[in-house]
């Protein structure tokens, strides 16, 4: 196969067309292609098989349709097969081969078909069942011309296609913005469209508040109270701001209350496997008694993570609680009858019982029947008559299967664009080769509650070894992200904004769309640190989509831990990039006080954060519980990374003389990297914590090999598979006490090391499932190269965390000591920028300002950080520490002249940081409102609740705002147009020395034809 123009040869070597698996694994290729007419004949050596295609042309490629085949019952065809030249990226969502000359595509157009892309070729897969009219294409074509051959493919093949995904994706401006995830209602449209535009986004997408249940989805009065009318002229007020909506659903999943599955639908649920009784089931009867063997994946419990626990027998449908596989009858036992409102009634032996399918507490329509058209059409009724401009089909994993969820898609897409109209759809979990035709973006991963930097590293690296936009021609969109608030019950800390700084500089250094979701968004207002934190993403959002940046700007932000700060400089309005280095560690006990690091570039400035953090409750009987209470070495499960590691484990003694293990790691191997051994205690039945059980105790003895301990405790799979790892490193010698709240999981090293693979989300996302633990697993990795190393660990106890009040905390940088001018209490941090102070609570609202001395700039090389203080109770002063070292700034963008008229009306807006006027508490002097140079602007003022009523100067101009209440907000213009520095100032009515006055600034330029 030869491209026209170049000659370049497409195929890597010959093959044959078409191979012929039989149901027993033998392979049989077709022995020759014989063309009479417009017909190719192939011949296939077993039983006189053959398989007849007629192709038609359509630009770059070919369409082929089966007209006729004699193939074995149940055997599969893999026909277009093809070993292609260029393989420098393979596109297995495309089913394409390219590099950056050409490509070569094999797609089925039926449904039913799928297809194989490896390097040893590419093809078609199809059931002989369905074989005679099944139709395929193939394109070849010079890289230029790829995109749009594919475009023809596309509607030759008459499959669902959007004119934002597949083949379009990439040409597709809407594809680049991101959208803002919030639980919208009538009551917080207002504040949440202030967001959407603050952090620059392009899509306001409704989460699954929307709706009151799954399936016929109607919708949630409680936030609708005119159902979907109000819905619908929400959609319009967003329209009319500029903005677009999304609809989020979760496609395929039936809510177990909803009517479909106490009706007569319920014979067209999804069953995974059936099975036939083995005697007869009376009403009342709780052993269900059936021929086959039962899967042993089966969960006992209906968990929103599990795979359900439920059997149809006609229309009763049963929960059981046991399961017995060992010998025929098998048995499912602990019955539950008549369960989600079918009745339970007598079944007769022989009759069909099925195992239904379940996930996300939902059950699954059969993809073949009209209840899954049905479902189609509740998404697409509120889809169209709303007039929504984005579908996102979450969820449909849970079909487990990848024709389901192709079926399920297709039918929502189909009704929710016709006719190819732009709706986005995008859906990393799920997005199969079947979707392909209409799927815009890749890359939403669920969001992180611990070690934020690392976890988007980790996003980052697995989207560029991907090669989505090459090799699949697809988008790509880094999200979901959660900028969360401090949450006690969750065990995780608030994000703070050098974390959404850190975010969003990656994502601009990939011009990748993002997501986040508001989950911490209030009724009527946002709260000030998320906010501010939204405020950051924008300035980063609106440069990234005008593609505003520098080239050099833009490609330091695609390098792997780069950390800057992009700002307005105050005085000049230019918008400048500062590059930042940054130190973290735990300071929480005092061998762990200090530490050095690296600074490989000279700094300007030093700043700081110092938060308080959390301690452990002493044990006592009252409130403590032993996890591994009642094991011994020789009930520990033992594992380890390969054959050349050997571990074993032995009972001890603490040197207090409480019980331990010995765990002894011998590595044989020749690098410590991915030497890891694993000692577990599995419960059986699962172990539970007992109230307020959020910090761990235990002591550990270390042998000073620099190996590394993880103490991980894990949550079961169906309850949602949570590992939450805390990590010792074995470079000290004797016994030290740990005390580790839950909440300081350390995520953030997760990706220095190599594990067995257990995905992204037990480390990063999920929190433990308290009253159901499954497992407290002894790792000991980085085992030294040709040596060993030996841990000995106590019984682990979880006790309740408590709060520690501190004082004269200090930190000192190369042993010059700057104070925290602050008493601290546990959750709380301060942060230190220039000269300033500024004390925050647990979810990042200010509490206080005060002016010291400005920490020591850092010197090029070598630096340590050190900190001590006081505990009321006498206890150490658990610290965390952040240093930032700052350099120099440089400007940021382009001029702005030499961008198009589309990118310079995403500059057109500019928010301020949002500030607080409370002069009792430090924050009397306030930032001054700075224009860009050579612009003018017209200036807007937001005040929120609770607010006195004041006067607000800006240069020469006042604005009278009246007394603002609770959550709500003001939005009031100041006359006029403004230019340079305008300085900002707050009078109170009446003077009162305690209020506080939450302001945020928004200019909004002029602009320039």
């Amino acid at each position: 196969m030869k491209e026209r123009e170049s000659g370049r040869e497409l195929l890597e070597k010959p093959a044959a067309f078409a191979v012929l698996r039989l149901s027993s694994g033998r392979e049989v290729a077709a022995e020759s292609m014989e063309r009479r007419g417009d017909v190719l004949l192939l011949q296939i050596p077993f039983e006189g098989s053959f398989v007849s295609l007629r192709g038609e042309s359509f630009g770059d490629g070919c369409t082929f349709r089966i007209t006729d085949c004699r193939l074995p019952q149940g055997s599969r065809l893999f026909i277009g097969r093809m070993v292609p030249s260029p393989e420098k990226w393979l596109g297995k969502r495309a089913n394409m081969a390219s590099d950056e000359k050409s490509g070569l595509c094999v797609r089925p157009y039926d449904i039913f078909s799928s297809m194989m892309c490896e390097a040893e070729g590419l093809c078609v897969v199809i059931p002989s069942g369905r074989a005679v009219g099944a139709r395929f294409g193939i394109v070849a074509a010079p890289r230029r011309r790829l995109r749009k051959a594919l475009q023809s493919m596309t509607l030759v093949s008459g499959r669902p296609y959007t004119l934002a995904g597949g083949p379009w994706a990439l040409d597709s401006e809407e594809n680049r913005g991101s959208y803002l995830n919030a639980n919208v209602s009538v009551r917080n449209l207002d504040s949440v469209l202030a967001m959407v535009e603050r952090g620059g986004f392009d899509v306001l997408h409704f989460r699954e508040s929307w709706y009151a249940l799954r399936g016929h989805y109607p919708v949630n009065t409680n936030n609708w109270p005119n159902g979907i009318a109000d819905m619908k002229a929400a959609v319009e007020k967003i329209h009319a701001a500029g903005y677009r909506a999304g609809l989020h659903t979760l496609t395929a999943c039936i809510d177990v209350k909803d009517p479909w599955v106490s009706g007569a639908e319920n014979s067209q649920l999804y069953a995974q496997q059936s099975f036939t009784l083995a005697a007869d089931l009376g009403a009342d009867a709780t052993e269900l008694l059936v021929n086959e063997r039962p899967s042993a994946e089966y969960d006992t419990v209906l968990t929103y993570s599990g795979r359900g626990n439920a059997i149809r027998i006609g229309g009763e449908i049963v929960q059981f609680s046991g399961v017995e596989r060992e010998k025929k009858p098998y048995r499912f036992t602990g019955l539950q009858r008549g369960m989600f409102g079918t009745k339970k009634s007598s079944h007769a032996k022989g009759a069909a019982a099925d195992y239904l399918q379940q996930r996300y507490v939902a059950f699954y329509p059969d993809p073949d029947t009209p209840l899954a058209d049905k479902v189609a059409d509740a998404v697409a009724d509120v889809y169209n008559t709303c007039g929504f401009d984005m579908v996102y089909c979450d969820g449909t994993e849970g079909m487990r299967s990848d024709y389901g969820m192709a079926v399920m898609r297709d039918k929502i897409i189909s009704r929710c664009a016709p006719q190819g109209r732009a709706c986005v759809n995008e859906d990393s979990a799920s997005c199969r080769p079947q979707t392909w035709w209409y799927h815009s973006r890749v890359g939403a991963w669920d969001s992180c509650n611990w070690g934020p930097k690392q976890f988007h590293d980790m996003h980052v690296e697995r989207i560029k070894k991907e090669q989505i936009r090459q090799a699949d021609m697809l988008d790509v969109q880094m999200g979901w992200w959660t900028p969360y608030l401090f949450h006690r019950a969750f065990m995780f800390s608030a994000h703070t904004i050098d974390v959404m700084e850190y975010y969003a500089s990656r994502n601009a250094g990939m011009d990748a769309s993002m997501s986040i979701w508001s989950g911490d968004l209030a009724e009527k207002t946002v709260a000030f640190p998320l906010s501010r934190m939204m405020t950051v993403l924008g300035w980063y959002e609106r440069a990234r989509r005008a593609r505003a940046f520098l080239p050099e700007v833009r490609e330091s932000f695609d390098r792997k831990g780069a950390e800057f700060r992009f700002r307005q400089n105050e005085r000049t309005g230019i918008w400048e990039v500062s590059p930042v280095q940054s130190c973290f560690y735990r300071a929480t006990m005092p061998e762990l006080s200090a530490r050095s690091f690296d600074v490989t570039a000279a700094p300007e400035r030093t700043a700081l954060r110092v938060t308080a953090l959390f301690a452990g409750e002493k044990p006592d009987a009252e409130n403590s519980t032993v996890l591994t209470r009642g094991f011994a070495a020789r009930d520990l499960v033992c594992a380890t990374a390969h054959d050349k590691i050997r571990i074993s484990v032995e009972d001890s003694r603490s040197d207090d003389g409480s019980p331990a293990f010995r765990l002894t790691a011998e590595n044989g191997g020749e690098s410590p990297y991915g030497a890891w051994t694993k000692s577990s205690c599995v419960f059986s039945p699962y172990r539970a914590f007992k109230k307020n059980g959020r910090a761990l105790r235990f002591r550990v003895k270390g042998d000073g090999s620099g190996a590394l301990l993880n103490i991980q405790i894990e949550s079961p799979r169906e309850y949602g598979l949570a590992l939450s790892e805390h990590y010792v490193t074995l470079d000290f010698r004797g016994w030290r006490d740990f005390d580790v709240p839950l909440r300081e999981r350390d995520a953030e090293r997760y990706g220095d090391y190599k594990w067995p693979d257990t995905g992204y989300a037990p480390v990063f996302h999920r929190w433990l499932k308290c009253d159901k633990i499954s497992a407290v697993n002894f790792y000991l990795n980085e085992v030294p190269a040709k040596g060993k190393a030996v841990a000995e660990v106590s019984h682990i106890t979880v006790v309740p965390d408590r709060e520690l009040e501190m004082s004269d905390v200090r930190v000192a940088l190369n042993g010059a000591e700057v104070k925290v001018p602050f008493e601290m209490t546990s959750g709380q941090f301060a942060e230190l920028e220039g000269r300033e102070w500024t004390l925050f609570t647990p979810n990042g609202d200010v509490l206080e300002r005060r002016i010291g001395a400005a920490a020591p700039v850092l010197s090029r090389g070598c630096n340590t950080v050190s900190v001590c203080g006081k505990c009321a109770d006498g206890s150490y002063p658990r610290t965390q520490v952040e240093v930032f070292a700052v350099g120099a700034p440089r400007k940021a963008l382009v001029e702005f002249d030499t961008l198009s008229e589309r990118a310079r009306g995403y500059l057109a807006y500019e928010a301020t940081d949002p500030q607080v006027y409370a002069p009792s508490k430090g924050f009397g002097k306030l930032a001054p409102v700075t224009v860009r140079p050579g612009e003018s602007a017209a200036v807007e003022l937001s005040v929120f609740g609770p607010s006195p009523e004041c006067e607000v100067f800006l240069g020469e101009s006042k604005l009278s705002v009246p007394a603002v209440a609770g959550e709500d907000f003001v939005k009031v213009g100041f006359p006029g147009a403004y230019s340079g520095v305008n300085q900002v100032s707050v009078k109170l009515h009446p003077s009162d020395s305690n209020a506080v006055v939450r302001l945020e600034f928004v200019k909004r330029y002029r602009l320039k034809k």
